[in-house]
């Protein structure tokens, strides 16, 4: 995959896609369209993080997210008659049709040993704070479900901030 904007070239499960909501995950989240739902067990062990509850809930947060993402995928299908879905990032090289790109959270299920839910799912919950200086604060937990039945907490309370032109040292970047 390269990515339209930056012309960054992104390998296997580098760059992820997704939907976002608001609040917390709910049993529609896990499923591909209406008639592809997960295995049930992995969708309650999402659902059931924190008891169920935004972990930011009750903290004074402005706002509250959350959402999941999942590998962004591009295959060869010669079927396809054209390559808008990916577009421009193949149509600038050449490449007019036979490529079908698409974020996978479609539920293994070929009956050899595949779970019933995404190859990977990152899982994030978000929270929006002013601080006490009234600069816009993001904290986020984001856990990961790949070859085990249940989400694993992958980081905690990370904090970002936003940065703009003229921030000076404030910026890393």
């Amino acid at each position: 995959m390269v990515h339209p904007s930056t012309r960054t070239v992104f390998d296997k499960f580098k760059y992820w896609g997704g939907w976002y909501g608001f609040g917390k995950i709910g049993t529609n989240d896990c499923q591909a369209g209406k008639s592809r739902s997960w295995n049930l067990d992995v969708c309650n062990k999402i659902l059931s993080i924190n008891g169920g509850k935004h972990p930011y809930e009750g903290t004074g947060a402005t706002a509250l997210f959350s959402f999941m993402l999942y590998p962004w995928v591009c295959n060869s299908d010669q079927a396809m008659q054209n390559s808008n879905f990916s577009s421009p990032t193949l149509e600038e090289s050449g490449t007019k049709q036979g490529w079908k790109c698409y974020v996978d959270n479609e539920p293994l299920t070929d009956g050899n040993d595949n779970p019933g839910w995404p190859p990977l799912i990152e899982i994030y919950f978000f929270a929006l704070y002013k601080t006490t200086d009234g600069k816009d604060q993001l904290k986020f937990d984001k856990y990961m479900v790949s070859n085990k039945n249940y989400p694993e907490l992958i980081g905690k309370a990370y904090e970002i901030y936003p940065c703009n032109p003229g921030d000076g040292s404030n910026c890393p970047w």
